[in-house]
């Protein structure tokens, strides 16, 4: 049957490279692409905010928590001075980068916060 191989980047321990190995077709796979953070940043940027910093969180508290704050401080200053196009890639007179869809986009940011942590056949692994 299909099998899958999940491994750490190459720069990782030979007692880590392998981070899950299982049936292509397990429920643990599906788990892996479709998370509630994955779900959230989905609906967030779906609603129309501009942007959305993902802060992945190293588990250590102090240093997670003043990336946060640093993160929720900028966006005040990014609501100020970045600004949305609202042209559309079909548009012959614009050149430059345009958007790719016309879902309605504001000038909103936010910050999610997930754990480095994640849960393969009941263990608590370090991504």
């Amino acid at each position: 049957m299909p099998w899958l191989v999940i491994r750490y980047p190459a720069m990782a321990r030979d007692d880590q490279k392998v981070m899950w190995a299982g049936p292509l077709e397990s429920a643990e796979v599906g788990a892996m692409f479709h998370s509630p953070a994955r779900e959230e940043l989905g609906k967030r940027l779906m609603k129309g905010e501009a942007l959305v910093f993902v802060l992945v969180e190293s588990g250590k508290k102090e240093g997670d928590e003043a990336a946060g704050k640093l993160l929720e401080e900028q966006i005040p200053i990014l609501q100020k001075t970045v600004k949305v196009s609202k042209v559309l890639e079909d548009d012959p007179l614009v050149e430059g980068p345009t958007l790719k869809s016309n879902l309605p986009v504001k000038l909103e940011m936010s910050v999610m916060r997930v754990s480095r942590a994640i849960r393969v056949r009941g263990c608590l692994c370090e991504c």
